[in-house]
């Protein structure tokens, strides 16, 4: 579903498979500009922000990185008549780059999933640091949806245990913030 700015998708209640693009043009100045991406849902008038989906990209053209391609994904829990949006932003400070969300470049491709299929939806409340140029295994600390079945998990790890065997569809998001830096 090719996006026009402002437009509005309606869902029905249920799961949805979540799937987006936007692509992000350098137009003038110099510098690096860091962009953010996220899904948002408004329901009953309460527009709410949600933890999953979240996407960065850094244009830095000196480096000949004119553009920014941001893609994202989750599965949400919808009530009927929400109104689902892709929300992109700037989060650096440099003021003299100019940056534009590309024309005809954003898209929301979306797949309502049958409500009967084992579910684990997983979070983290707590703030953890990232190490340095390794990996790690994210811990969760939270369970917002578990159905029983095919899928388990234990709170405060970062292992799922997949009970059955047979296909899955796995969406991880992983937001990293790197607070108090200012860099141009």
């Amino acid at each position: 579903h090719l996006m026009d700015s402002g437009q509005e998708i309606l869902l029905s209640a249920g799961r949805h498979l979540v799937l987006y693009q936007v692509r992000i043009d350098h137009s003038s100045g110099s510098g690096r500009s860091e962009i953010l991406s996220h899904l948002s849902l408004e329901a009953n008038g309460i527009v709410e922000d949600l933890a999953a989906g979240w996407r960065q990209g850094f244009i830095r053209n000196q480096s000949g990185a004119d553009e920014a391609v941001l893609a994202g994904g989750a599965i949400i829990q919808a009530p009927a008549n929400a109104i689902l949006r892709l929300n992109t932003r700037r989060s650096d400070t440099n003021t003299g780059k100019l940056v534009n969300i590309a024309s005809g470049q954003a898209a929301i491709q979306l797949l309502k999933l049958d409500d009967d299929l084992d579910t684990l939806r997983l979070g983290r409340n707590a703030v953890i640091t990232a190490p340095a140029n390794s990996f790690t295994t994210i811990p969760y600390d939270q369970v917002d949806e578990a159905s029983a079945g095919a899928l388990g998990h234990t709170p405060g790890s970062g292992t799922v245990i997949l009970n059955q065997p047979g296909h899955y569809l796995v969406l991880s998001n992983t937001h990293l913030d790197r607070s108090g830096v200012t860099e141009t």
